[in-house]
């Protein structure tokens, strides 16, 4: 018996609009790691922000409507509204402290492999491994998130090569 699995043409545009999706962010990443990070930590700020205005709208609603203390609601409110104006106002020291703390990981890790190595002289792979991931480490404290670049590479390689086939397939 032979199965045929038919996709419909939007299932076919889906892809096509996915991979064309997760290529601009692979570019944004790639091209531009630390000023994402910067942006998420507002947008994370932003809503922080926004719930702390409604917990404080909600006290102030069931204060009136309903004559209640709810001090809960009062200080998850005027928390809420704290945090996400610190988050915002902090966003690239943020940005900055994830960047060299992933840098100080990897150059520990690279660091540890390398003692490792020349220790019990392992696979010169290793070595390998030890030197690339010392150098990220460098590269991720110095100038940008080596990690998220390498994830960007990665994601621009995969949706180049979805796009590729989807083409194919309709032709």
């Amino acid at each position: 018996m032979k199965v045929t699995v038919i996709k419909k043409k939007e299932d076919k545009n889906l892809n096509l609009i996915s991979s064309i999706i997760m290529f601009i962010l692979g570019i944004i990443l790639t091209l531009n790691a630390n000023q994402l990070i910067t942006t998420i930590f507002i947008i994370l700020g932003v809503i922080v922000t926004a719930f702390g205005i409604i917990r404080l709208g909600t006290y102030f609603k069931e204060k009136k409507q309903f004559n209640l203390d709810n001090n809960e609601t009062l200080v998850s409110g005027i928390l809420g509204i704290a945090i996400g104006l610190l988050t915002i106002l902090l966003a690239s020291i943020l940005s900055n402290a994830i960047q060299i703390i992933s840098g100080i990981w990897l150059l520990l890790v690279g660091l540890n492999k390398l003692t490792i190595y020349l220790q019990f002289k392992t696979n010169p792979v290793d070595l390998v491994l030890a030197i690339i991931l010392i150098l990220l480490g460098i590269y991720t404290i110095l100038f940008a998130n080596a990690i998220l670049i390498i994830i960007g590479i990665a994601l621009i390689i995969t949706s180049i090569y979805d796009i590729i086939n989807e083409f194919k397939k309709n032709n």
